[in-house]
């Protein structure tokens, strides 16, 4: 292709030290291209490997807030199945195992995906398992025979939902989306046992503080089992950003601000900290254990809940521990000295140490924090989901020794009565002093030995489960 020429002629000027500002190398046809595979020093670092694919560019929507049409066009190009099939087989390894994430922005308008499915039940037969996750917008979701097809191999598609504010889709031109439909279009997600996390932008012209926290129900109502949420960001490219430029409203000029994570323009309705507030609390409200515990429930397939699992506990520690984005942050930050973002002041090394002896005692905080609330997740989808019409046995209060002896030592266990206890026992703040309140610290003694045997369960339940994560289907 001409292409290639200019690919080389680019790396050549890099090697020899005199680079360009811009090449313009059009846009090749991907059918018959390899796809990359990353080394398996690279993805040994992750938990789940998973290994992501780019099956296509290029998109026909016409999203006001996105930079994907300047950047690969309107037109769909797309590997070919046989590359498709190709790459499972260098991927598999020995145990014939993969797990992928096919990253193109929308696997279902992909021409070829009836055949490349097709390939992959060829490798299914030649004892390949493969595990996918995959890009889908929601006009394509809500074609049943779409999901039946790909729900033998795929567990977990993402959908740029974006909004649930019509008024909000209108503007962004993302007409292709219709909040009335989401609810239908997640239950037959779960219906084939697929996991539904949505992408939701917050900063669009009609939002408010409030109507975020609306949003954020509603997606819960839906039945939406993972969210990614973002701020508005003109991305180069996009048309927003266009807009904005050729109308000289304010833009943060530092670049690396622009992570969806920070306020980088200034919002119609709300301040930029209550922006801030809006962001941070829907994150807050959407993983926490009353909307965690009935997303896992959901699935029957122990694997599928326990992978959903580990995705929820690296999201709740991004934004508590991290505080940063999920999708850039994992379980733990190596931060060397020198470097930095280019936004950030330079910080002398004694200042350095101190900060972060200061981020490892946070971080153990935080831990504790993670323990006790997926403590109680865990507990009740694995260790009380059998319970159904018994489950006021193990809620409410205490009915004596022999229900105390059940709920500490037998094989079911719930945090719902020992939290409420903790509650009652907390409000009772500093009158716990007074002698004439000795009795409360005489009724916390079975509620702390449940309280010691519940962690010592938990720290051993925990490692058995990451295992079972670390097991790709």
């Amino acid at each position: 292709h001409g292409e290639k020429s200019v690919w080389d002629e680019a790396l050549r000027d890099i090697l020899e030290g005199r680079p360009r500002e811009m090449y313009r190398g059009g846009r090749p046809p991907l059918y018959d291209l390899p796809v990359q595979i990353a080394p398996l020093r690279y993805r040994r670092l992750f938990v789940p490997t998973v290994q992501a694919v780019e099956d296509g560019r290029g998109c026909p929507h016409k999203c006001s807030f996105c930079a994907q049409v300047t950047i690969n066009g309107r037109k769909m190009r797309c590997r070919g199945p046989q590359q498709m099939a190709d790459f499972v087989r260098r991927a598999a390894g020995r145990d014939k195992r993969v797990s992928m994430f096919i990253c193109g922005d929308n696997f279902g308008r992909n021409p070829h995906w009836k055949q490349i499915v097709a390939w992959f039940r060829v490798l299914k037969g030649e004892g390949y398992n493969i595990d996918l996750m995959i890009q889908c917008d929601l006009e394509k979701g809500l074609q049943p025979c779409f999901l039946a097809e790909i729900s033998e191999f795929c567990n977990h598609i993402f959908f740029g939902v974006e909004s649930v504010n019509p008024a909000n889709l209108a503007d962004a031109g993302k007409g292709q989306n219709d909040p009335e439909k989401y609810a239908q279009l997640f239950r037959c997600c779960h219906d084939y046992g697929i996991v539904v996390h949505a992408a939701y932008i917050i900063g669009f012209d009609h939002d408010t503080l409030e109507s975020v926290k609306r949003d954020v129900e509603k997606l819960i109502e839906y039945g939406a089992d993972q969210v990614s949420f973002y701020m508005l960001n003109p991305l180069p490219g996009s048309e927003d950003y266009a807009r904005m430029k050729t109308s000289g409203k304010w833009m943060e000029p530092e670049w690396g601000w622009y992570d969806s994570m920070h306020v980088t323009v200034r919002h119609l309705e709300m301040s930029g900290e209550e922006w801030k507030q809006a962001f941070a609390g829907a994150w807050r409200q959407f993983y926490r254990p009353s909307v965690l515990v009935p997303a896992l429930l959901r699935f029957s397939d122990r694997q599928r809940r326990l992978r959903l699992l580990c995705n929820h506990i690296w999201y709740w520690w991004a934004i508590h521990a991290e505080r940063a984005h999920p999708m850039v942050a994992g379980f733990y930050r190596l931060r060397p000295w020198q470097e930095r973002r280019s936004c950030m002041a330079f910080k002398a090394y004694p200042f350095f140490l101190l900060s972060e002896a200061w981020r490892h005692v946070r971080y153990l905080g935080v831990f504790l924090g993670a323990f006790y609330v997926f403590q109680q997740v865990v507990f009740e989808t694995e260790c009380a989901p059998t319970l159904t019409g018994k489950r006021d046995q193990l809620y409410g209060d205490l009915k004596g020794f022999s229900d105390w002896l059940w709920r500490t030592f037998g094989p079911h266990a719930s945090r719902v009565w020992l939290n409420r206890f903790w509650i009652r026992y907390g409000c009772q703040r500093w009158r716990l002093l007074h002698p004439l309140y000795w009795t409360w610290h005489v009724r916390m003694v079975p509620y702390a030995i449940t309280e010691v045997w519940y962690t010592v369960r938990t720290a051993w339940i925990f490692p058995r489960l990451f295992k079972m994560m670390r097991q790709r289907i």
